[in-house]
């Protein structure tokens, strides 16, 4: 990198990465943060499909998409909103 420059992360390049934890390491304060970048920064389901489909995580893709219409449909903009909804529909799963 030249003296001065300063690489640029884009909200959907944050949400990737903070989604490629939680596919290998069931992270799911990641997902929270990947939920929230998500909702704050109008960033789709749709948006990450194709990003989902080569990690393999078709099953995830399906939850992330129900949280995320449950979110959306309450207007939840905090980490600790998101984190209930996680946690609450995570238990459900088990």
């Amino acid at each position: 990198m030249k003296g001065g420059e300063v690489p640029i992360l884009y909200g959907l390049d944050v949400v990737k990465d903070r989604l490629a934890a939680y596919f290998h390491w069931q992270d799911k304060p990641a997902l929270v943060q990947a939920l929230t970048v998500m909702l704050s920064h109008d960033i789709t389901p749709s948006q990450i499909e194709s990003f989902c489909e080569r990690e393999q995580a078709h099953d995830e893709y399906k939850f992330i998409m129900e949280l995320y219409a449950n979110a959306d449909i309450r207007k939840l903009s905090t980490m600790d909103a998101v984190e209930n909804i996680v946690l609450r529909e995570s238990l459900k799963r088990l």
